[in-house]
Order: structure tokens, then sequence, then C-alpha cells
């Protein structure tokens, strides 16, 4: 898939707290040092579900990556995908998991 086609969706990005500068940063040295080892999860075909800051990263440093698609009706379907998804990392607040 090409990288110019895939959209990151902000409805999508921001259920999940942003990486702080630190841990952007390992993942960073991390994707440099070992290329994208998890494929960026897409649906329909083009928007990014998981992996919005691996993405960004890879673009910036023309790192290849992997996409592997999931199906969802709507964004709806995929907000709540997402939502259950990062339950227990930490990346979720407590008002996403009590949202969700």
């Amino acid at each position: 898939m090409s990288i110019k086609n895939l959209i990151i969706d902000e409805r999508l990005e921001n259920i999940v707290a942003p990486l702080s500068e630190s841990q952007k940063l390992g993942l960073r040295k991390s994707l440099e040092a070992m290329g994208c080892i998890d494929p960026i999860i897409v649906f329909n075909d083009n928007v990014i579900w998981d992996g919005c800051q691996r993405y960004r990263i890879c673009v910036e440093n023309n790192i290849p990556f992997e996409t592997k698609s999931v199906d969802f009706k709507n964004i709806a379907e995929a907000a709540k995908a997402r939502i259950q998804h990062h339950m227990n990392r930490r990346q979720m607040t407590i008002f996403h998991q009590i949202e969700a």
C-alpha cells in the first residue's frame, strides 16, 4: 500500500492519549534500529485504525512498513473497537475506560 494513501482520522487517533515526547523518542529509536515490525492497521483500505505515530515516524524517516486491514461498518464501530483494544494499555485515561 502506498504511504501517501493512508489517512489519519483525528477522531480515532484522539481516543488514545498521545505519546509523551520520551515515548515518541523511544518509538523513533526502536523503528530506526529494528524497522517497523508491527503492521499499521487500517480500515476502509486507507484509514489508520492503529499505528498513527508509527506511520508518521516511518514516513518521516523512509522506514518501510506493512499494513493489515480490519473491517468495520463505520467510524463509530471502529472507534468502539479501538477503545476496547486499548482498554488495558497505559495510554487509556480513566475517562476513556468509563466511556467504553
